[in-house]
């Protein structure tokens, strides 16, 4: 009996390991949602700040400075659809200790050294697009329940889509 259970404990620790994050993480309502989209775009804003103070290469600095206008033009976007539609961006225990993670990597990238900097932002905005997109694709469209925001979501994601095959184009090219 007691390697029935342990043996029930583990497959139930596996499939725990195993199962999308949106099913571990609580129901958002579209305002919570619309938050941590809220706070992707700061993160990304606050990044490219550092970037266009940082960066040696051009390339970099340009790129930064097109991070910082995109995500401010989503913030401006998502506060227009809430005007629209009522979804007003609301914060949680979840988009908070995902802005203390930012600023976490927004120090880490600052405290890099003049000569590093470059590759570790690059490598940074590779990583932050990839994980946006899990987010968008797992947790932000699966439970987004107004249309037009779902339409926002979509539009989005192709935005950032657009950014992560950049941001690894830039890679190759600082190498």
């Amino acid at each position: 009996m007691k390697t029935n259970a342990t043996l029930m404990g583990w497959i139930f620790g596996a499939l725990l390991a195993l199962a999308p994050a949106s099913a571990l993480a609580a129901k958002m309502n579209d305002s919570e949602l619309a938050n941590l989209l809220m706070t992707v775009n700061s993160g990304e804003m606050e990044a490219g700040r550092v970037a266009t103070r940082r960066a040696q290469s051009s390339d970099v600095k340009a790129y930064a400075d097109k991070m910082i206008s995109g995500h401010e033009t989503n913030s401006t976007a998502i506060e227009g659809l809430s005007q629209l539609t009522g979804i007003d961006p609301q914060k949680t225990d979840r988009s908070e200790a995902l802005k203390a993670r930012m600023v976490a990597r927004a120090k880490e990238l600052e405290a890099k050294s003049r000569t590093a900097f470059d590759k570790a932002y690059i490598a940074e905005q590779i990583k932050a697009h990839q994980e946006t997109l899990a987010l968008i694709n797992k947790e932000l469209l699966p439970q987004a329940s107004n249309p037009e925001f779902r339409t926002f979501l979509e539009r989005t994601r192709q935005t950032v889509t657009a950014h992560l095959e950049e941001a690894r184009q830039l890679q190759l090219k600082i190498k």
